[in-house]
């Protein structure tokens, strides 16, 4: 029986596990245990994994521009498989510690319909979500995870409220940020400066050119922040994202490289890239936000790789029409999210001003 798993299981998923259905058992196990943290799960599996092609039949696609509806669209959208409401930040003290941040809430629908079932417990949804905090003056980060079942209140998907356990999203502007374990921890409250970003085209963010390899992508680029990390008060600026899609990836991405930066001019630039196994680049797209709010694609773009680390790259200079050349590089090295879905996500510097985030997926064999 799940129910009979005991709570100190160590779920292994490198070698030929990795695959969708052995994230989806990852989840079912550690869902039938409860909504407690569980940092010992220390699988291998890469976050394409669960974005690639071969999802089950009658999920919604994001095949075309839509119009999307605020306040409606911050919400659930059940009807695709994938979906996460994503937010990181830099904030600093009054005594100049510099702090990084993520807090991800992530949807995943098991099923494309509702099946009738009497049971509280049933959902045809699993949730997870990841939360790290890197503490630069202390170098030391740290990541954590949880997963869950929506239903009988343990985790929900709303409009004004996301959460899993006690760490929540709630509100829509401001927006409150909790979360905690382990004595590190989160209580922000987070303020627009400016509209949404509809990214790509009207919030239709191609992935690639096959039809359907593509996500419904909105960012919410300058949130002023004020609030609590690890019980220091700190403020700065958050950066959000929130995604919904059923097929992002071909069978032949392995990757990406995503940068969301906040200029110390005021605008912001948002970057990626899909690499091939290969490592070739093979899709790239990215928009420029100016300090009045309004935005425009990204035009020749290009990311180069100034320096390598042991598995990830720790330094960028990213070229683009219109902007000057940034050379990015992390507050620390070793931001890597060492948790069932194994990839990097840190802060990082702009080189001469500014901050951003980035996340780099698909580079350990």
């Amino acid at each position: 029986m799940l129910s009979e798993v005991p709570p100190g299981t160590l779920l292994n998923l490198a070698g030929p596990a990795r695959s969708l259905k052995a994230l989806v058992l990852l989840l079912v196990l550690a869902v039938a245990c409860g909504p407690t943290p569980r940092p010992e799960i220390q699988a291998t599996m890469e976050i394409t994994e669960v974005l690639g092609p071969g999802q089950e039949a009658g999920f919604a696609r994001a095949d075309r521009p839509i119009e999307l509806e605020f306040p409606s669209d911050h919400g659930p959208h059940p009807d695709f498989q994938s979906e996460w409401w994503y937010y990181t930040g830099n904030l600093d003290s009054a005594d100049g510690r510099h702090f990084g941040y993520q807090l991800t809430f992530f949807r995943r629908s098991l099923s494309p319909r509702e099946v009738p079932r009497e049971s509280r417990w049933a959902t045809r949804q699993l949730a997870m979500a990841h939360f790290a905090v890197t503490d630069v003056s202390a170098g030391r980060f740290n990541s954590f995870e949880q997963f869950g079942r929506p239903a009988l209140g343990l985790a929900g998907f709303e409009s004004e409220r996301v959460w899993l356990g006690s760490w929540q999203a709630s509100g829509l502007n401001p927006i409150r940020l909790q979360a905690a374990q382990d004595g590190f921890s989160l209580d922000l409250m987070l303020s627009d400066e400016r509209p949404p970003v509809l990214q790509g085209e009207r919030g239709f963010s191609r992935k690639g050119t096959a039809e359907g390899q593509a996500s419904y992508y909105v960012s919410r680029t300058r949130l002023k922040t004020r609030g609590l990390v690890n019980g220091v008060a700190a403020e700065g600026w958050s950066w959000m994202d929130h995604e919904w899609t059923s097929n992002a990836l071909s069978r032949n991405e392995s990757g990406w490289d995503w940068f969301g930066l906040q200029l110390a001019d005021g605008s912001e630039v948002m970057y990626f890239q899909l690499r091939d196994r290969q490592g070739a680049v093979t899709y790239q797209d990215g928009t420029r936000v100016q300090g009045d709010g309004s935005w425009s694609h990204l035009e020749d773009a290009r990311l180069e790789v100034l320096e390598r680390g042991e598995v990830y790259p720790r330094r960028w200079r990213l070229t683009a029409r219109g902007i000057p050349p940034l050379e990015l590089e992390p507050y620390l090295e070793d931001q890597e999210m060492k948790l069932s879905v194994r990839y990097w996500e840190g802060a990082v510097r702009i080189v001469g001003g500014g901050s951003g985030y980035a996340e780099l997926t698909g580079y350990r064999p």
